[in-house]
């Protein structure tokens, strides 16, 4: 009874680093929030809200038109979730902005539980204690310049998902589930914003090179088919405008150019 109630303690204690990192964060993120204007950016899923024409791709169905694409790289994901939020608050800087602070808490705690599953307990709190303390990510956060802010919650999201199926499936307790979702809420935030895809790359690529054992091991018909399926499936809206317009979100906005490179050799 007693060891029961001593590990219970003890779990309950873990959660005690990402609860002070997510409040640090939340007043620090509170307190700039006021000061600056609303920026382009962090209005741009406003557009299909209020402009009859503020929306580069949309469906039409029972008479509604349903928002999909704001520009060839960037959905209307926001969009529906602001939709909502503003069928009960006045659009204003907190109205928008606080949202988002809670979309960094969120980040914050996924953060937490994905790097206490592959690196135990002390480099979890070191690293939410550094990202809660960021001064880029409190600003971009707060502010969504990008936008960011969905991004770093569904791209934790889904590492959290996807280590959770490796470890079960290690374990031989595997649900296909979490990998169902991991890969779902990447789609989402490919279809939220399609550079998405640099982060999953870069993950793709350091998988192959740290774990290529562990990469083949998990490389079956069944696990590939699921992952494939769910990411098309969050990311339904980005591919389905691409099938309608051949590619465009690869051909228009992966070009290379010069033209802009004596501007870009200073600022680099």
């Amino acid at each position: 009874m007693g060891d029961a109630a001593t590990t219970a303690a003890r779990r309950s204690l873990t959660w005690i680093p990402p609860a002070l990192a997510a409040l640090v964060f939340a007043l620090l993120s509170l307190a700039i929030l006021p000061y600056p204007g609303l920026q382009d950016d962090e209005v741009l899923f406003t557009a299909p809200l209020y402009l009859p024409d503020g929306t580069l791709s949309s469906l039409k169905a029972f008479g509604l038109t349903v928002p999909l694409m704001l520009t060839g790289y960037s959905g209307t994901l926001k969009t529906w979730l602001y939709a909502t939020i503003f069928e009960f608050l006045l659009p204003s800087r907190w109205s928008v902005r606080a949202p988002m602070v809670l979309v960094g808490v969120i980040t914050i705690c996924l953060t937490w539980a994905w790097i206490r599953r592959i690196a135990g307990t002390r480099a979890a709190a070191f690293t939410v204690a550094f990202l809660s303390t960021d001064a880029v990510f409190i600003v971009t956060n707060t502010f969504d310049w990008g936008p960011v802010a969905l991004q770093h919650a569904l791209l934790m999201g889904g590492l959290l998902a996807v280590q959770v199926w490796v470890q079960n499936n290690s374990n031989r307790r595997g649900s296909n589930w979490p990998l169902a979702l991991g890969f779902f809420l990447w789609g989402l935030g490919l279809w939220d914003k399609a550079l998405l895809v640099w982060p999953l790359e870069g993950l793709a690529m350091a998988t192959l090179c740290v774990y290529p054992k562990e990469l083949r091991r998990h490389l079956r018909r069944v696990p590939l088919a699921i992952a494939a399926s769910s990411l098309l499936l969050g990311a339904l809206p980005l591919v389905c405008y691409n099938i309608r317009h051949r590619g465009e979100t690869a051909s228009t906005y992966t070009r290379l150019s010069l033209n802009q490179l004596p501007r870009k050799i200073p600022e680099l």
